[in-house]
């Protein structure tokens, strides 16, 4: 049965059947052993901090009114609760089971927990979709774009796609249950199987394909836009060319973080006829997965001109 990676924690979807020898498959444990245990909590604590920080700029009179500031202040808060609810996880994983402490003790819990990860990592792409859309619109019509594309409509429909993803998420997470190990298991098979196969696609692969379009719009009419303002020799819609060129860079992140996930959910489907190791595949989807959400801060300071 193949791991779903959205919910299974990467300790969990690094335990996969291997075609190699035990020897290479123990070392594939180690090595995504040390990588869960050293490396993804540097990412989460300063991932958290990147994000707390991001939140308090964005508070700040230039982005508080704005639509880019909404949406940045969610996806901060969203980031910052993937981050938290992987540090659980892995203390779940490496720390609480060996101490034999009780963690998700009931249904319930397992439920929620299941809902909120998907919930989670299904809106954080949806929202640069939104901004996506908002940034072409408003590079395209300047004028016009920012009377269509208020704080107020951009926070409804942000609203409305975080309503989307709880409502298909609600027949999946009821079919979720708890074994005698304290994990949590698949009591549907098939309909598991459909989400793999309808609602991830939804998830990743329509917002690549959106943000890839619209990151190639935004990037020729930046283009444009600074051979017209040397020529005209102004700094006019510098600062709206400012908050398109950080986004611009924020995306384009997204989409080079996002593409092992793409590799790792085609091997796990339609595996090749040669030998691979899907234990650091799977570590290295979950590993970029992980630094998408924790890096937006950075690149903001980096893209930023202010």
């Amino acid at each position: 049965m193949a791991s779903n990676s959205f919910w299974e924690s990467s300790e969990e979807s690094s335990t996969m059947p291997y075609s190699g020898t035990w020897d290479k498959e123990s070392l594939s444990v180690r090595i995504t052993r040390q990588i869960n245990i050293y490396l993804i909590p540097v990412i989460i604590c300063c991932g958290i901090i990147g994000n707390t920080l991001s939140f308090l700029v964005l508070q700040t009179k230039r982005f508080r009114r704005s639509p880019v500031g909404f949406v940045l202040s969610a996806l901060a808060i969203i980031d910052s609760l993937i981050q938290l609810r992987t540090f659980f996880s892995l203390l779940r994983t490496y720390i609480l089971k060996s101490m034999k402490v009780e963690f998700l003790t009931s249904r319930i819990i397992c439920q929620l927990d299941v809902f909120f990860n998907l919930m989670l990592y299904q809106i954080s792409p949806w929202s640069l979709v939104l901004l996506s859309v908002e940034r072409v619109i408003v590079v395209a019509n300047p004028v016009s774009g920012r009377n269509i594309c208020t704080r107020k409509r951009i926070a409804i429909v942000w609203f409305i796609m975080l309503v989307t993803c709880q409502v298909l998420n609600g027949p999946v997470v009821l079919r979720v249950d708890i074994d005698n190990h304290d994990n949590c298991i698949q009591l549907h098979y098939g309909l598991w199987k459909l989400y793999d196969l309808v609602l991830v696609p939804l998830t990743m692969f329509i917002p690549f394909a959106v943000i890839s379009v619209t990151n190639i719009v935004i990037f020729f009419n930046l283009t444009k836009s600074r051979r017209l303002r040397r020529q005209s020799s102004t700094n006019k819609g510098e600062t709206v060319n400012s908050t398109t060129v950080m986004l611009f860079v924020t995306n384009a992140t997204f989409l080079v973080l996002v593409c092992p996930m793409f590799v790792n959910y085609i091997y796990l489907y339609h595996p090749p006829n040669y030998h691979y190791n899907p234990y650091i595949l799977g570590s290295i989807a979950q590993l970029a997965l992980y630094l998408n959400s924790a890096i937006n801060f950075l690149l903001y300071c980096v893209a930023g001109s202010q």
